[in-house]
């Protein structure tokens, strides 16, 4: 988990930095400020439909070759961006890149998701925490590298590090989709017939929506408003902080309540915000009201991840992800591009209302959409209880009993055989059969000195009973009393067999 991790923060993390560096394209390649829209435009593009058309191929058993082609095509990009000083070098390199990142990130999802489902809220929020932690790392590392090496510095140290990581995901563990059992619908837009897949990508839509929405407007009106940079700057830090250490607490919040509960209301409660930066009078003001936002949105905004990936078959995965990160992608160009038209009708207070506006209607759709998947929630993850670490045969055969019947699992950590038990009963029955297997084991273990010990008991209480009425009518003793007066011979001997002692055959119980 914590490789795939990684790997989606290089992949954002080469979106932050050419943020931050068109500027300089603009001051040292001469490259026209309409232009620079274009390049970023045509990675969206590409990724968007990168996403669609090449991502359902994770799901036909090819997720790990996705994940080596698109990292080596993000790598071929950054390289091209790097060296390019010229726009048709420069658009292809983020063309390539674009394309080698919409393959790689539902393919990370789809292998995430699959690997472990129990704990599906945690992971997909950790993808999200790694994906902003990325992102907000890029003007980091431009910052720090820009001035002292030129431009094609950090583009150069995330290509290095992606393909560091080239080991790391050749050795990883994946559980690829067998080619007989893998789906034969080629695109994924026959998910949409999901009524819960709809949700999610309106979900998905509508967080994006607010996030372009953000982005393009945030420095733009801090500055009408007369704020230093310095405010400008620490308002997208502490939007995005929250998402970094929130983002796996969200997503487990996410598996417990239900992800159609928590994401519309994370959606509403956006809504809300967005407007409120339309009316504030101050920098300062809004600022205050980003940090409420940033908290609330990193609670709420793994759930659309969580969504997806209840609602989509196991065998859809990618394709589902692929789906929602396209309209994400989508979502979030698009609006980036209408805010700024919106703000220069009207200004501020028209672009957040039509986007909170949008946006209340989006979460109100997912929200009818879901129908009953509102009431399923994902399994909790629940700890399977460990076997003791017992070599007997007796117990062997019952693990082997176990196995056979499929109640047991392999572990993918180690190499031991836990129980998965997926409910009380089954937990209470295994744990009667464990108790009933040790105390025949101990049964047998004993053997010999069991059945010696209960017949000498036998024989003390025969001993007892015939000295009670050892006396016949006619006043003599019967034989059994003479027997046990003889010598310590016979009465060892009559303890030890204890089929001598008259009138009694004693049963060996096994």
């Amino acid at each position: 988990m914590l490789q795939f991790g990684l790997l989606t923060a290089l992949l954002a993390s080469g979106y932050g930095v050419m943020f931050t560096v068109l500027d300089d394209f603009r001051d040292e390649y001469g490259i026209e400020a309409s232009w620079l829209g274009t390049i970023v435009g045509i990675g969206f593009l590409a990724s968007f439909v990168s996403q669609v058309f090449l991502a359902p191929f994770a799901d036909r058993g090819h997720a790990r070759r996705l994940v080596l082609l698109g990292m080596a095509l993000n790598v071929a990009g950054l390289v091209t961006m790097a060296v390019g000083e010229v726009l048709p070098v420069l658009l292809l390199g983020r063309l390539v890149s674009g394309i080698g990142i919409g393959m790689t990130v539902p393919a990370v999802r789809r292998i995430v998701v699959v690997a472990d489902p129990d704990r599906v809220g945690n992971n997909m929020g950790t993808l999200l925490a790694a994906d902003v932690a990325g992102f907000a790392t890029g003007p980091v590392i431009s910052a720090l590298l820009v001035p002292r090496f030129g431009i094609p510095a950090p583009f150069l140290t995330i290509a290095l590090l992606t393909v560091a990581c080239f080991p790391i995901a050749l050795r990883v563990r994946i559980e690829e989709t067998a080619v007989d059992d893998a789906p034969r619908a080629r695109l994924a837009f026959d998910l949409l017939r999901i009524p819960g897949i709809v949700a999610g990508v309106m979900m998905g839509a509508a967080l994006y929506l607010m996030i372009g929405t953000f982005d393009a407007l945030w420095a733009i009106v801090l500055d009408d408003l007369d704020a230093s940079e310095f405010v400008a700057n620490v308002g997208i830090t502490i939007f995005a902080l929250p998402l970094v250490f929130l983002g796996p607490f969200g997503g487990r919040l996410a598996q417990r309540v239900g992800p159609f509960r928590l994401g519309p209301l994370g959606l509403v409660l956006g809504a809300g915000f967005m407007f409120a930066y339309g009316v504030m009078p101050t920098a300062y003001a809004m600022l205050a009201i980003g940090v409420v936002h940033a908290l609330a949105d990193g609670v709420t905004a793994s759930s659309t991840g969580v969504a997806v990936a209840m609602t989509a078959p196991r065998e859809r995965q990618a394709a589902a992800q692929g789906l929602v990160g396209a309209a994400e992608t989508l979502s979030g160009g698009a609006t980036a591009v209408l805010a700024g038209v919106l703000y220069d009708v009207g200004g501020r207070t028209l672009a957040y209302t039509t986007c909170s506006v949008v946006m209340i209607a989006l979460a109100i759709g997912a929200y009818v959409l879901a129908g009953d998947e509102r009431r399923r929630r994902p399994p909790l993850p629940v700890d399977a209880p460990t076997e003791p670490a017992v070599t007997d045969p007796l117990f062997r055969r019952e693990r082997g009993r176990l196995a056979r019947s499929g109640r047991l699992r392999h572990s993918r950590t180690t190499d031991a055989t836990t129980p998965h038990l997926p409910s009380a009963s089954s937990r209470r029955r295994v744990r009667d059969r464990r108790a009933r297997a040790r105390r025949l084991w101990w049964r047998r273990r004993l053997g010999a000195e069991y059945d010696a010990a209960a017949a000498r008991t036998r024989v003390e209480r025969g001993r007892d009973h015939g000295a009670a009425d050892d006396r016949r009518p006619d006043g003599s003793r019967h034989h059994g009393a003479t027997h046990r007066a003889g010598d310590g011979g016979d009465d060892h001997d009559a303890a030890a067999d204890p089929t001598s002692a008259p009138g009694r055959h004693p049963t060996r119980r096994r």
